[in-house]
């Protein structure tokens, strides 16, 4: 990763341009995060803050974020909540990332692809977050762009590595931590519902399946996945192994006391 070095007490004067905002540097974030030191960082930022017993939401590679920061410092994480993450890469893909997606991790070629994939492609690639027919949404592609692609590369490097040692569901086991496990069931990256069944084993496991949602149902179904969220934070385990959230009508949220 590049960096810069200020060595001396001299002020400093000019100007930076920054490559990103907040939502560029999501998945740069997650990449760091899957290590232990920065799920520690993590656990140190939630105590500055005086958060404790937490229910910590993680969506996709952020499932897995999550799971770190549940299995280092599982005093401060109460529940936990996975969206649209396997377990590992192994045994749950389904469609799988698109072949051009796919070439950008490979040496050479990803590199050179990176500098000149056109929008259009971008946006196909993007589109496999989302369920058939959904259009990406705006920004997404801006956002995509002003990522580095050392942080692209490695963020995915980064979670293979890390759930190859140990898988999500097995971690999650040993931490002993309440799980509500979430899935688009039109999801296209991975088969739900043997991701679900792979989570649903863990004791007191909830898991729940979203209709007409993809690999994004906090951005396609919203109000369906906050209610499920805000119930399970609430401590409302349903007995049931897998919830079938057939609301195809948003209700409206019910608001935290």
């Amino acid at each position: 990763m590049e960096k810069f070095v200020i060595q001396g007490g001299e002020p400093l004067s000019g100007e930076l341009t920054v490559a990103g905002n907040k939502n560029a540097a999501l998945p740069i974030l997650a990449a760091c995060l899957l290590t232990e030191e920065e799920a520690d960082a993590v656990a140190e930022a939630l105590t500055q803050l005086r958060v404790r017993r937490a229910t910590v939401v993680g969506h996709s590679l952020g499932g897995t974020v999550a799971t770190a920061l549940a299995e280092r410092s599982p005093q401060l994480v109460e529940r936990l909540v996975i969206l649209d993450q396997a377990p590992d890469n192994d045994g749950y893909e389904k469609e799988g990332l698109p072949f051009t997606a796919e070439l950008t991790f490979r040496p050479v070629i990803g590199p050179s692809l990176w500098r000149v994939t056109p929008d259009f492609a971008i946006e196909d690639g993007l589109g496999a977050a989302f369920a058939p027919g959904y259009e990406v949404p705006s920004g997404l592609v801006d956002a995509f762009r002003r990522m580095t692609y050392t942080s692209y590369d490695e963020a995915a490097g980064a979670e293979t590595d890390y759930t190859n040692e140990s898988p999500l569901d097995e971690r999650i086991a040993r931490a002993g931590i309440p799980l509500l496990a979430i899935f688009g069931e039109e999801e296209r990256i991975y088969e739900s519902q043997v991701a679900l069944d792979a989570y649903g084993r863990l004791p007191g496991a909830v898991t729940v399946l979203v209709r007409g949602a993809g690999h994004s149902p906090n951005i396609e179904k919203p109000g369906q996945t906050a209610r499920e969220v805000l119930e399970f934070a609430d401590g409302k385990l349903r007995p049931a192994h897998t919830v079938q959230a057939a609301l195809q009508n948003d209700r409206p949220v019910r608001p935290r006391p």
